[in-house]
């Protein structure tokens, strides 16, 4: 397990680390970690000109931080070096595990793929509040 957290950024591997804005940064953690970024019971009280806009420009954000080239080619890496992990380990399990086979390489580009799809299904539901 270290290795592939070593792939996502460490202290001692802080290129795969960007700063980002406190709410903003917590928004995306909780938009990449499945939950819900914006609280619905929460947003209604919100002013609908200044702090609804807010939260839409916070949404926005996060998609422009992820769009920055630095950014997105360090989740490639992190990507990338999961993957080749996930080769290695599916390899060596093969081998040492008595005919058995592990998928692991193979269903990693669909679970990126599917996780990627939620965190654009929920952004666009939360913008939605704003109808």
């Amino acid at each position: 397990m270290g290795l592939m957290i070593d792939e996502l950024g460490t202290y001692e591997q802080l290129e795969r680390m960007t700063v980002l804005l406190t709410r903003v940064n917590a928004a995306k953690g909780r938009l990449f970690g499945g939950i819900v970024a914006v609280d619905t019971g929460k947003f209604a009280t919100y002013n609908a000109s200044d702090e609804q806009l807010l939260v839409a420009r916070e949404i926005s954000m996060i998609f422009t931080y992820m769009n920055i080239d630095t950014v997105w080619q360090s989740f490639c890496d992190a990507y990338n070096g999961i993957f080749a992990f996930l080769e290695k380990f599916d390899a060596d399990y093969e081998r040492l595990g008595g005919g058995s086979t592990s998928v692991l390489a193979k269903e990693w580009p669909n679970y990126i793929r599917s996780e990627l799809d939620r965190v654009i299904r929920d952004a666009r539901t939360n913008l939605r509040l704003l109808d």
